[in-house]
């Protein structure tokens, strides 16, 4: 996204980087929250459920770094909306 590194100041790189995504999907008319692509907030943790497969019996946690159980998507879901 054309932001200058600055390693000592990691949240700022990262907001600056988020910051001219979303201004990018603004002006390529794409959206930039799922509120905006007709997702409400009472649908997100029934997302979130599933996105673990949790709805379906078994939570099975998402990710190979750091491992996200339901309750942390619907977390990242809810900074989404």
């Amino acid at each position: 996204m054309g932001v200058e590194a600055n390693m000592r100041d990691i949240d700022g790189l990262v907001r600056e980087g988020v910051r001219r995504l979303r201004a990018f999907y603004a002006v390529m008319g794409l959206p930039g929250t799922l509120k905006e692509v007709g997702i409400n907030k009472d649908n997100l943790e029934n997302m979130a459920r599933k996105a673990t497969k949790i709805a379906f019996g078994e939570e099975r946690p998402l990710g190979g770094f750091s491992k996200l159980r339901w309750q942390d998507v619907l977390s990242i879901y809810n900074r989404c909306s």
